[in-house]
């Protein structure tokens, strides 16, 4: 016994996700397996409630009728035949709203007329309720309460993404539902067509209307912009403005020019006046003096000094040619200095002339803007005037011609609106197969039995995943054995045995007490069961004694021997009425050596105690049973190594591994942790 080196065990649980407080696909299964039987009871019942319903349901039939719903229409004006301004979002919009009209009470109650469906029997069938206590189809209805039994009856869906919608009509006669179909096809469109007729008159009278007001508002205002403009003398040429613009933009033209001439005069009066009268040489007279007169002149006096260069070389200065081109010289160069003159003075003309010209339309341009900026004011009046009755104008043009073009589209059938599809009374009902309805009613009960387990098991709040023990317990999950029910169908399939299928299990259980008792041995672990009616202690000791053997090791397995008069005798000495009651219960002992078989000559019986120091080199498993079922069972805790609890999934209830976690508080540093029954989560 290892007593006295109070080993202390890993206690960390195993970590759990985020959703652990949830139920989990695994969580389910489970809850599948454990209340099979209720949901086979459940289902079973739905079963037959289902073919109930298909023995006494009245087939029903389901025409339907195809229409083409345009919302912008054939367009009567304009050079396409289909309008194409319209917005997109407006026409979905007007698609939408269909279902909504063709359900209306105006189509409805025309329908029952046209069919008289009020005063059809064959219309109004009996319910169920009826039908089972004999009773009849009733009398005749009003036409508003056709009309909304119509209603219930119809069902309206477009075709996406088309403007195409399918009506659909339920009932259990056939050709009649066909006709309702087709009627309500009928009546829709040509109250679609009325309206939009009517709505046509209405707005056309509306239009025409207010084009009257218009015109009168648009001669009121020409009226007043023509005497606005009389009494303030603004008077217009058309598209040229007003007169007193126009001569200002002339006048501004002319001072353009005037201002240079005046320029290009002074600046040739400037080269002449650089020019003295004395000095005129005809190779450097400037281009302002330059006149037709002028340039003759200098080319006839540029023939008379070659020729008398010409003549000078053979003939001296005296000769009487040289002294006649020499006086033909003088005589043309005082020629053209007077030219020069006369030049000069006609330029000085000229640029008085330009100068007094710039003046006087300085001044008149003066005078036009002094004369524009005084009209400013009523020049913006005006404007305003005009632009009032430019408005009015064309609001008055837009109104008329609409009206116009809504008096001739009230003649036109532009709708393109129409069936495409009639309906046609269906050879079969619509009622779903038989076998889809059974199928779903026994879905269904199954689900209904599903939830009322998972109800249950949080309402008993029984144990649904291995791990949520270890937590509550605080320690390691050592393992997970199988269920008998598991065992069984493994022995079933011809896998594995039972006892081989919980030594399999139980091996990480097994190896973890190996690996810490191994150089301690002999070491006592007891096995509770946190279940307060539970055995399942019994197959986890065994489970783990196999397992150990199978790895090795001898071990000696000790069963209290209960009930019957032992296990009073042995209760009755824990509470300290006989002479060994510090030695522990009287228990079973066997001895399994490591080839498997328990050895029968060493079967003896034996207190807890005495074992302990009886064996030297073995491992001590301890069924010990349920742990709250008798409060004696706490003072056995500081004689034993190891405690493991062993809890069972669907039947060990929270609140019972809180009661054992509790009583282990002052030993939990010899608990090794939480073996569970059931399946790994």
């Amino acid at each position: 016994m290892v007593a006295q080196s109070d080993i202390a065990f890993d206690r960390s649980p195993p970590a759990l996700d985020r959703d652990a407080g949830q139920l989990g696909l695994g969580d389910l299964l489970r809850i599948v397996v454990r209340r099979r039987g209720l949901m086979l009871r459940s289902t079973l019942v739905a079963v037959v409630l289902a073919a109930g319903f298909l023995a006494v349901q009245t087939p029903v039939y389901r025409p339907v009728v195809e229409v083409l719903v345009d919302p912008q229409g054939l367009q009567v004006v304009g050079k396409d035949i289909v309008a194409s301004g319209s917005s997109a979002s407006l026409d979905f919009a007007n698609i939408d709203s269909q279902p909504f009209v063709i359900l209306s009470p105006a189509v409805m109650e025309q329908v029952v007329r046209d069919l008289e469906l009020d005063k059809n029997p064959r219309f109004v069938q009996p319910g169920l309720l009826r039908r089972l206590l004999g009773a009849g189809g009733g009398g005749s209805l009003t036409v508003q309460q056709a009309a909304d039994l119509l209603r219930d009856r119809v069902q309206v869906k477009r075709v996406e993404p088309s403007f195409v919608f399918q009506i659909t009509v339920t009932h259990p006669d056939a050709r009649l539902a066909a006709d309702i179909a087709n009627t309500i096809a009928k009546v829709y469109l040509a109250l679609s067509s009325e309206q939009r007729s009517d709505t046509a008159t209405r707005t056309g009278a509306t239009l025409a209307k207010q084009a009257e007001d218009m015109r009168t508002q648009l001669d009121r205002a020409e009226t007043a912009v023509e005497k606005f403009k009389a009494d303030n003398g603004l008077i217009s040429t058309g598209e040229s403005g007003l007169i007193q613009n126009q001569q200002l933009r002339d006048v501004y033209a002319q001072i353009s020019t005037a201002t240079g001439d005046v320029a290009r005069l002074q600046a040739r009066a400037d080269q002449l006046k650089k020019l003295g009268r004395g000095d005129v040489d005809p190779g450097s007279i400037p281009e302002a003096a330059l006149s037709a007169s002028v340039i003759q002149l200098r080319a006839q006096y540029a023939r008379i000094v070659q020729e008398e260069a010409r003549l000078g070389e053979t003939l001296g200065s005296n000769h009487p040619q040289i002294a006649q081109l020499r006086s033909q010289r003088e005589t043309t160069l005082r020629l053209i200095a007077d030219e020069v003159a006369r030049t000069d003075r006609t330029l000085k003309v000229d640029l008085d002339r330009a100068k007094a010209n710039l003046t006087y339309l300085e001044k008149k341009a003066r005078e036009l803007t002094q004369t524009t900026v005084s009209n400013n004011e009523a020049q913006v009046k005006l404007r305003q005037l005009e632009a009032e009755a430019e408005a009015i104008r064309s609001v008055y043009t837009a109104f008329l011609g609409r009206a116009k073009e809504l008096e001739q589209q009230r003649k036109v059938q532009a709708s393109n609106s129409r069936i495409i599809t009639m309906a046609t009374p269906p050879d079969r009902s619509s009622a779903p197969p038989a076998g889809i309805v059974l199928i779903a009613g026994g879905f269904f009960g199954a689900m209904v039995g599903l939830g009322i387990g998972v109800a249950l098991d949080l309402v008993s709040g029984v144990l649904t995943r291995p791990a949520h023990a270890a937590l509550i317990l605080g320690t390691r999950l050592l393992a997970v054995l199988p269920k008998p029910g598991a065992r069984r169908r493994w022995r079933i399939l011809g896998r594995h045995d039972a006892e081989e299928v919980d030594r399999i299990a139980a091996i990480p259980f097994a190896q973890t007490l190996r690996d810490r008792f191994r150089t301690l041995l002999p070491a006592t672990v007891m096995i509770v069961d946190a279940s307060a009616g539970g055995a399942s202690s019994r197959m986890v000791t065994r489970a783990a004694a196999g397992t150990l053997v199978d790895l090795g090791e001898a071990v000696v397995l000790c069963t209290i021997e209960k009930p019957g008069r032992a296990a009073g005798s042995w209760r009755r000495r824990l509470a300290g009425l006989g002479p060994e009651s510090d030695r522990g219960p009287l228990m079973d002992v066997r001895r399994i050596d490591p080839d498997g078989e328990p050895s029968r000559r060493r079967r003896r019986r034996l207190t807890l105690m005495d074992a302990a120091e009886e064996i030297v080199d073995e491992f001590i498993l301890f069924d010990a049973g349920p742990a709250t079922a008798d409060p004696g069972l706490a003072t056995l805790f500081d004689c034993v190594d190891a405690i493991v609890v062993v809890a069972e999934e669907g039947r060990t209830t929270q609140k019972e591994l809180g009661r054992v976690a509790d009583l282990l508080e002052p030993w939990r540093r010899r608990v090794a942790g939480v073996v569970v029954i059931g399946s790994a989560s």
